[in-house]
């Protein structure tokens, strides 16, 4: 199969499919209405998920191969997809969303036969090899990757690049490994997104997004780049070491770890909504929406280059450069607000 008969259905049978989508969202009310932190100012259509989700239901009449390759994840996908469309609709319980999540993960470690058996030599301590613990530290990491993309999705075009980013890495690596079924439906991932992002990203013609992802299509590209992420860095076909996979993921799940951090230390609730993400920082600077976004592009792009470039820098340097970052990153804007509050209280 050629690279245009992978891309091409998926790109435009997700962007044909928009305007019907759009006309049943205004109907039904799945729209995401203006007000509060939103800097968006019209109510949109929450149907990029769905739509991403049609395109990638294509694979079924063009790439049978590839959809029955990956049938597992599609059908957890699926799941995610409509609890998550109830939730946008509804508004369903955080334990809930959880729950199915975990359900959808299950599918996937059993369904997919997806495993992280070993993290690799992180701790110059020789390879770790999880054993036992490989089931439940694969469905955290799987959940870990559907929240964190969820939560980093707060602005135009900001989390379809997230996984467009990393996805093209792999479809990269994988393509040059000989993976033809990874790399077809992979690029069938990246064209159902890029179509998404011509609906989602300020382009000069276009100053606001026309539809938005929703917790559907967040949700579901995080489970499905978490699941690509370990099937890439496990086994004997790898295309990645472990730790290769926290640096493709680097901006969401750093991002994610230090609002959480920040909301536990100050007694929130780590799933309230709040302006403390990364986006919102580089808002404050008085960078605009497109602005912030290419700039964690790069952010993104660059953690890329170290997971695929940096492979004879040894995986417990990059493993201990990463936590350093995370560190880093958690504790300069708690030393900054410790230090205006101390400044107040003495001018007080």
């Amino acid at each position: 199969m050629s690279v245009s008969q992978a891309v091409l259905p998926s790109f435009f049978i997700t962007l044909a499919s928009f305007p019907i989508l759009n006309l049943i969202a205004k109907k039904w009310g799945i729209v995401d209405k203006p007000g509060g932190r939103k800097i968006h100012d019209k109510e949109t259509p929450l149907t990029g998920g769905i739509a991403i989700g049609i395109g990638l239901i294509s694979m079924y009449f063009f790439s049978p191969f590839v959809f029955y390759q990956y049938w597992p994840l599609l059908s957890a996908g699926s799941l995610l997809m409509l609890i998550c469309l109830i939730d946008d609709i509804y508004d369903i319980p955080a334990w809930v969303r959880l729950f199915f999540q975990s359900i959808a993960a299950l599918i996937a470690i059993y369904g997919q036969n997806l495993r992280i058996d070993t993290l690799g030599d992180i701790l110059l301590l020789g390879q770790i090899d999880l054993g036992i613990f490989s089931v439940p530290i694969t469905l955290f990491a799987i959940l870990a990757g559907i929240n964190a993309l969820n939560l980093s999705d707060g602005i135009d075009g900001l989390a379809g690049g997230l996984v467009l980013i990393p996805l093209s890495f792999l479809a990269f690596l994988s393509f040059h490994a000989g993976l033809d079924k990874m790399f077809i439906f992979i690029l069938y991932i990246c064209s159902a997104i890029l179509s998404f992002l011509m609906m989602n990203f300020r382009f000069p013609w276009q100053k606001q997004a026309r539809v938005f992802l929703g917790d559907a299509g967040s949700t579901v590209l995080g489970f499905l780049l978490a699941c690509l992420l370990i099937e890439s860095s496990q086994g004997n076909e790898a295309l990645i070491e472990p730790v290769s996979a926290l640096w493709l993921f680097v901006v969401p799940l750093i991002d994610t770890a230090s609002v959480i951090s920040k909301r536990v230390l100050s007694k929130k609730n780590v799933f309230s909504a709040s302006r403390d993400h990364l986006h919102h920082l580089l808002l404050s600077t008085g960078l605009g929406v497109t602005e912030s976004v290419i700039a964690i592009y790069g952010i993104a792009f660059v953690g890329g280059l170290i997971a695929t470039q940096l492979v004879d820098v040894h995986e417990a340097l990059r493993f201990f450069s990463f936590n350093l970052l995370l560190v880093i990153y958690i504790a300069t804007p708690i030393s900054y607000a410790i230090f205006f509050a101390k400044q107040r209280t003495k001018s007080s």
